[in-house]
């Protein structure tokens, strides 16, 4: 009874069941042009009906309308030409107020998107409720503004076309999840476009802001600004808390060529194109991997032809693109490393010279404790963290205090100028790196500094002309820098061809090399 008598003072609309919570019709913020929303009656109340329905993971948050959001859709209807005739995604919605006041300002199509299904439940009652059209589904043919809502995580985004404005307030609390959040905004945009983000100027979480503008310059933001933005006359007694915190907007701008909006295909064999090039990043597609070695699909280069191209148009003629294609030798090792799991499972892997990265992936789907990629093509290994991801392996940052198991992480750097020794392994890996026998003391040196002068070395090497000299030239190099012992074996084969065979070189320092 006390339930309902708190509800009907604000006009009830549901008193709450097994499958939704009790909610509302309460007065919109005034001057955002909305006359009313749906929701809980705050989130004391929400947070009792998610423990008395198996929803104790639940966030009560969203109950209430924060000041971020207010302040944030105030600002959309002072600068409206932003929104209209624009696709815009609200990316953790929560009530959706910046999304409905977009839609009833012009934009061509609205998107929720929020892990909470019972919140986009009472924003699209709210769209409803105030006159606005809804869309199912994809939401084509629908009229222009349509709102439509989905339920994810910013980790696991849907497939929307054609978004300009990514929308979001208050996202920033947790440091950890800033690249992902970096990352999720980038993706909606399909590499161009604007987001705007509300956050308090007075952070929730100190550093997050620092954190995230980092992570957007580094996946290539072209312009990153702040400024403060107004909340609403009178509208501090429909706030969360009835709070007035003064508000702090972020504009990130992507201004790369837009790429095509990606689907799964059908057939687990067809190549499907991720990014058409631009200034940052060359052309990428989403393929299969080679066979038998823990890998589903690679993002890479169409061609080599396509990344010379690139690296043409872009003055980088020094730059090399062999690693655009994935070597016989590099498949074959990393067939092995899968197949053999003994040979990583449970140490520290560095992948020397990793291009597309295929063996150290199938490493840490082997069990490695932890994966390193190092090459001197920061393409390259853009395109390998983005297989991890693909492949389901969590990256993360090489100084990360406290990486999961089996992570992997990169490390922009050629091997005559090794990373700090924080990079230091147990095993090392790499293929087709024994190409030129005046390199090999080098490469040597190099992996015995890797191992910190203890540990295993497997180097897959093709059968081409003059491999058997840079072999033995490594070899001694190897034995003057205090290698244990080295064997030489068959590693086999992709197909009948004798050009596609290889062979090992596993190389051992020290007393704890690999058994």
């Amino acid at each position: 009874s006390r339930l309902r008598n708190r509800m009907d003072a604000a006009k009830a609309v549901h008193y709450g069941c097994d499958k939704y919570p009790p909610m509302v019709e309460a007065p919109a913020p005034p001057g955002l042009g909305l006359k009313g929303l749906v929701k809980p009656p705050d989130a004391d109340m929400l947070w009792q009906w998610q423990s008395e329905n198996g929803r104790e993971d639940g966030d009560p948050s969203w109950a209430g309308v924060w000041s971020t959001a207010a302040a944030l859709a105030y600002y959309l209807i002072q600068h409206s030409s932003e929104v209209k005739g624009r696709s815009v995604v609200e990316l953790g919605c929560g009530l959706g107020v910046a999304g409905l006041v977009a839609s009833s300002i012009g934009a061509a199509q609205v998107t929720l998107l929020d892990r909470e299904k019972e919140a986009l439940h009472c924003a699209m009652a709210s769209a409803k409720l105030n006159g606005l059209p809804v869309a199912a589904g994809s939401g084509g043919g629908a009229e222009v503004g349509a709102i439509r809502a989905i339920a994810c995580d910013w980790g696991e985004l849907p497939t929307v076309d054609g978004v300009d404005l990514v929308l979001a307030s208050d996202v920033m609390y947790d440091i950890c999840e800033m690249e992902s959040l970096a990352f999720a905004m980038k993706e909606l945009l399909r590499g161009c476009g604007t987001a705007l983000i509300a956050e308090p100027t007075k952070e929730r979480a100190s550093g997050c802001r620092e954190a995230f503008i980092a992570a957007a310059e580094s996946l290539g933001a072209a312009g990153v600004e702040l400024s403060e933005i107004p909340l609403p006359p009178g509208s501090a007694s429909h706030l969360q808390a009835k709070t007035d915190e003064d508000v702090t907007l972020l504009r990130v701008t992507w201004s790369g060529t837009k790429t095509a909006v990606v689907r799964a295909p059908e057939d687990p064999t067809q190549s499907v194109m991720l990014h058409l090039g631009c200034k940052a990043l060359p052309p990428m597609m989403e393929a299969q991997a080679p066979p038998d070695c823990g890998l589903k699909r690679l993002v890479m280069p169409p061609d080599l032809s396509s990344l010379k191209q690139w690296h043409t148009d872009r003055e980088k003629s020094s730059a090399d693109s062999s690693w655009a294609v994935i070597s016989s030798s590099e498949a074959l090792l990393a067939r092995l490393l899968f197949t053999v799991p003994s040979m990583v499972k449970g140490r520290r892997v560095v992948e020397v010279g990793a291009g597309l990265a295929v063996a150290g992936l199938a490493a840490a789907r082997a069990g490695a404790s932890f994966v390193t990629l190092l090459d001197r093509e920061p393409e390259a290994l853009h395109c390998a963290m983005a297989s991890a991801q693909l492949n389901g392996l969590q990256t993360v940052a090489i100084n990360d205090p406290a990486p999961p198991e089996g992570a992997v992480s990169a490390v922009f750097c050629n091997w005559q100028q090794l990373p700090p020794r924080s990079v230091a392994s147990e095993v090392v890996i790499a293929a087709d790196l024994m190409s030129s026998v005046e390199e090999m003391r080098g490469l040597a040196l190099a992996i015995k500094e890797l191992l910190g002068g203890s540990g295993t070395a497997f180097l897959a090497i093709p059968r081409r002309e003059g491999a058997a000299d840079c072999v033995e030239a490594f070899k001694a190099a190897a034995e003057v820098a205090g290698a244990s012992s080295m064997e030489l074996s068959d590693l086999g084969t992709l197909s009948s061809k004798e050009t596609e065979a290889a062979d090992m070189l596993r190389v051992e320092w020290g007393s704890q090399a690999q058994g």
